[in-house]
Order: C-alpha cells, then structure tokens, then sequence
C-alpha cells in the first residue's frame, strides 16, 4: 500500500509539471499573439511573436523544474576519487574536515551549471582522510566518489564533527570489494558515538596518539 501511494504521488508531481510547462507555453505565446495582434502586425509576424514567447515560456518554465526537482542535473556534486594504497581492505571510508590538517582539497574545474568540480585524494591505510576545507563537499546532499581499486561506495552520510573526532564535520561511506554487491545493513558508524569510537581506535592503531 505504501508503494502505491508512493506511484500515484510521483504521477501526481509529474503531471504537475506537466500542466506547468503547458501553461507557460499557451499564455506567453496567446500573449504575444494579442501583443502582435495590437501593433497590427501581419499574420507572419504575430506566428512569430507567439512561437518566440512560448519557447521562451518553456524554457523558462523548464529550467525552473531543473532547478526544484533535478538539482543534480543542472548542479552536479563533485566527483571524488580516493585513490587507495595497495592492498587496502577497509571497510570504511572517512572524510573530517579538520581546521588544523595540512591537508586540501584541490577541486579541478570551473563552478559552472551542468559541469562537475572533481578532486583526487591519496587515502591512508586507515581509511580515515583530514582535510582542512571540506565544505565544498559536506555541504551537498550526496557526492559522486569513487575509489580507485574499482570498489563501490554506498551507504553516504555527513554530519558536524566533535571535539573526540578533532574535526568540525564529516563525510562517510560504506566500501564495497569490487565484484561484490552492495549490503544492506547496519553499521556502528550509524551513529555519531560509533564513529567517534571508530576514529578514535582506528588513529591510534595507526600511530596517531
């Protein structure tokens, strides 16, 4: 039952939008029509007049959805490439935005609609990343990465830092070996006690006191 409320909540949306693209495109160019019509335009110039008005009303009205229903269209998030050192086995992939960290973001790429910003960072054997400056990432709903041994990332999420973690924010992914399917299930990172606890243990076991 869930599910078909959820169906007929998307076929409502749609034919929202649909209804919205028309109306942008019939009253513009009825419009223009009357506008040429006034000025006693001949019958060439007012088809002209209320063509041009009703693409611009649809491109208008188009590019107004974009920008509420597919922001990842119009605005991609960046692609982030962590580039793993041989052998790695984490599990866990974890991004802090640490102000006392060396490390940056280095994002290539002009801050443009349709274009995305992409950045590579060398991961640590930990699995645990500090950078400086990570709001360009954290500040997204969700973010394109990838590792670079061809392992699959799920399981996204982002929250503000804590004093145990010596960070302001963080990022967060699940890693998944490639040629093996994604998990469904719960992680001790689901909660902001279990990442702390796991960047706490993990650090020190890598030498970080």
């Amino acid at each position: 039952m869930e599910g078909d409320g959820m169906g007929g909540m998307v076929l409502w949306i749609m034919l929202g939008v649909v209804l919205i693209i028309a109306l942008a495109t019939v009253l513009p160019a009825l419009l223009g029509w009357m506008i040429a019509r006034r000025l006693r335009l001949p019958r060439r110039g007012q088809a002209l007049a209320a063509t041009a008005a009703a693409l611009f009303g649809a491109m208008t009205s188009l590019a107004i959805v974009l920008a509420n229903f597919r922001e990842s269209t119009w605005n991609p998030p960046p692609r982030l490439t962590f580039n793993v050192p041989a052998g790695f086995a984490g599990e866990h992939i974890v991004l802090l935005q640490d102000p006392s960290s060396l490390g940056e973001l280095d994002l290539r790429g002009m801050d443009v609609p349709l274009m995305a910003r992409e950045a590579s960072i060398d991961l640590p054997a930990s699995g645990i990343v500090r950078i400086r400056d990570a709001s360009a990432l954290h500040e997204r709903g969700t973010i394109d990465a990838h590792l670079s041994d061809g392992s699959e990332l799920t399981g996204f999420g982002s929250g503000p830092g804590s004093k145990r973690m010596r960070a302001t924010a963080y990022l967060k992914w699940e890693r998944v070996p490639a040629g093996s399917l994604p998990v469904d299930k719960l992680s001790a990172l689901d909660t902001q006690d279990g990442l702390e606890r796991y960047v706490d243990s993990t650090e020190r076991a890598a030498g970080r006191p």
